[in-house]
């Protein structure tokens, strides 16, 4: 028996700046992302309240909604501009909100669509139950643009 394929659709509006970026993307700006998170199952469940699916699509959003929660209403910076933005002798005046990371999330890498997805994905699929696998992660940053990783 093939693969058996599930998709739930996720959403987060967030804030990111790619600095050195010569282009549009180098001013902090923001997106309504869309997350579609596939999930696979080699045979449905048995038995049970799932019997029948691959997965609850219920249980998987539990399962997905809290990474994406990180992420929702966030300013997403990578570390290295996050220090540099603390710097006492900026100029820049910045929010104290900011200073006391509240709604930002400080990654390691560029905050790019790219990384971001990549993180999704680390940070999904040990959540996810047993039987089923991550098979597909699609980032959608506008509506002519995405990233999509794929098992």
């Amino acid at each position: 028996m093939p693969n058996l394929e599930i998709t739930k659709r996720f959403t987060f509006e967030a804030a990111h700046y790619l600095e050195g970026y010569d282009g549009l993307c180098g001013h902090v700006h923001g997106h309504s992302y869309k997350v579609e998170i596939s999930v696979a199952a080699r045979a449905l469940v048995a038995n049970g309240q799932e019997a029948g699916m691959v997965m609850d699509l219920t249980r998987l959003k539990t399962c997905v909604q809290p990474v994406i929660d990180r992420f929702d209403h966030a300013f997403i910076v990578e570390h290295e501009t996050m220090a540099y933005l603390h710097r006492d002798d900026m100029n820049i005046p910045v929010r104290d909100e900011i200073r006391n990371e509240s709604r930002v999330v400080v990654l390691g890498v560029r905050p790019t669509t790219e990384n971001i997805a990549a993180i999704l994905w680390a940070d999904i699929e040990p959540r996810l139950p047993a039987h089923v696998s991550l098979v597909r992660l699609r980032v959608v940053e506008t509506e002519t643009s995405w990233v999509e990783l794929r098992a």
